[in-house]
């Protein structure tokens, strides 16, 4: 072996190797709490939901799409996965803990082709721990898979820009994020302001890039996005603490905390601001000193200005026309946000000094994701398989169920799933699918004669079961003013015969209960 060589192995195995052994430890030590979270809730409304769709027929998957607020991609390949592995709750929920993990490499190689081997692994470690992206690595839905393409979309963009690398890249990965969800119009926005702030002779370079993207997504965007839209930017189902949390949500990033409706502190949030406010005074100090800035600070700003796009876009729309589940977004801005702080931490200077508060910093701020992680271990959140699972135990082929309310999606698919025999299945209200009950349970509410017809509806329903031959009736019920005038009618048709309760579910339980009827039994004169 030449000396050359020696050289080559010895750089190999004294500074690479270590890298991409601390990195795989990280990556280690970040899928055990996501494999403890790996289905300790039942199969959520929205989760059912997406299994729902990647088990139609592509057409028929596309037309159920249009109720949603995610678009087509995740659901292809949630289909795909399906297709192999089964539709069962670990095996589909298995699909995102994959592209959470993924992240977390991508993100390091992200980050160390802006900044360096110390830098990605501090970022790598603050996202492996974040505890939004702990929520959603177990989740049957497009978050994960949408902080993947805000990744590669984030890092293809600085290497086009700040590198000269193929714009090709950048084209492919856009394509791919307009097709999973809607909000990364939001992440493009910010990318125009880069753009615009540092480098206005490459907007002819984006923008023809961007042609084939605008060409591709034109025929969703006129038949679904405009659709979506309608419904979830400024409508009735935006609440003033959807409006706040999501703002609240976006502004303080989510550095390794969760939503402030769950009551999880987010003084990591806090600290990614601060540490904003810090950086950008010291750059503004040394600016004004040398009249220079390194590679390295610019591209941090550049980051922020990216930070502050994606973030200030759809906050600055809010005003207007609020933005239905923004807080959901914020899983594309944890990249940036991490990268950040990771920066900013390893950029403190002061000697030993600096060297505590970088070791400090990065064991409290995973830590900040432990009570999170805690919080879902420890609640109870199994409501929707537990009733289904109880009412196994006794079903028969002559007993009636009937799903209410949210709790169709889930409970048909807890049905199919354990392969549960039963004489029929009704949807109540009847017009309940393929509509998302948000939009059904609004209109009975506002519209007195979709109220009247709801009522006419029910007494048929009771009258019409009542002389039919049957064991029992279940009725998966959560009281409320749809499902209220079910009750009253079949307490007056049929024989209470008690009721199974449900474990309520902290984010609002589909049904807390399992209604039981049978026939009346005439009592002699």
């Amino acid at each position: 072996m030449n000396l050359q060589s020696t050289k080559k192995l010895h750089r190999l195995i004294t500074t690479q190797t270590p890298t991409w052994f601390w990195l795989s430890l990280v990556v280690f030590a970040a899928a055990l709490p996501r494999l403890a979270l790996l289905r300790t809730s039942s199969v959520f409304h929205d989760e059912a939901w997406s299994i729902l769709c990647a088990r139609l027929p592509v057409w028929e998957m596309i037309s159920l799409i249009r109720a949603d607020a995610g678009e087509p991609l995740y659901f292809i390949l949630l289909k795909m996965w399906i297709s192999v592995f089964g539709p069962g709750e670990v095996s589909c929920a298995s699909l995102s803990l994959l592209f959470s993990l993924v992240n977390i490499v991508l993100l390091f190689i992200f980050a160390r082709s802006l900044f360096g081997d110390r830098v990605a692994l501090v970022a790598a470690l603050f996202f492996g721990f974040n505890g939004l992206d702990f929520h959603f690595s177990t989740h049957i839905r497009f978050y994960p898979l949408l902080t993947m393409v805000s990744i590669l979309s984030y890092f293809s963009f600085l290497m086009a820009l700040t590198r000269e690398r193929s714009i090709a890249w950048f084209t492919v990965v856009s394509l791919f994020g307009f097709y999973t969800h809607s909000y990364y119009w939001f992440i493009c926005f910010s990318q125009f302001l880069v753009l615009l702030i540092f480098a206005r002779a490459h907007i002819p370079r984006f923008l023809l890039a961007g042609i084939p993207v605008a060409l591709a997504y034109a025929p969703w965007f006129f038949l679904v996005f405009v659709h979506q839209m309608s419904g979830y930017v400024g409508t009735y189902m935006e609440t003033n603490l959807e409006r706040v949390d999501g703002i609240g949500g976006a502004l303080l990033m989510l550095g390794a905390s969760f939503s402030t409706k769950h009551s999880i502190p987010q003084w990591s949030g806090l600290i990614v601001l601060c540490g904003v406010g810090v950086f950008l005074a010291d750059t503004i100090v040394r600016w004004r000193k040398d009249r220079e800035l390194s590679k390295e600070r610019r591209t941090a700003l550049m980051l922020i200005v990216l930070y502050v796009g994606a973030v200030g876009t759809p906050i600055f729309i809010s005003i207007e026309k609020p933005i239905y589940w923004m807080n959901h977004y914020d899983v594309a801005l944890i990249p940036i946000s991490t990268i950040l702080l990771a920066y900013m931490i390893c950029s403190l200077e002061f000697g030993r000094t600096a060297k505590i508060a970088r070791a400090v910093l990065c064991i409290v701020i995973p830590v900040l994701a432990m009570p999170y992680l805690r919080w879902e271990l420890v609640t109870k959140m199994d409501g929707d398989r537990a009733g289904v699972r109880e009412l196994a135990l006794d079903l028969t082929d002559d007993d009636i169920i009937i799903t209410t309310g949210l709790s169709y999606v889930q409970t048909n698919y807890y049905l199919d799933l354990y392969e549960l025999q039963f004489k029929e299945l009704i949807l109540y209200p009847p017009d309940l699918t393929p509509k998302r009950p948000q939009y059904l349970a609004s209109r009975f509410k506002r519209d007195p004669q979709s109220k009247d017809e709801l009522l006419s509806y029910v007494t048929d329903l009771a009258e019409e079961l009542e002389p039919r031959a049957f064991r029992r009736i279940f009725v998966f019920y959560k009281e409320d003013e749809l499902t209220e005038p079910l009750k009253r009618e079949f307490d007056s048709h049929f024989a209470d015969l008690g009721q199974i309760p449900v474990p309520q579910h902290p984010w609002g339980p589909t049904h807390d209960k399992i209604l039981v009827y049978g026939k009346k039994v005439e009592s002699s004169s």
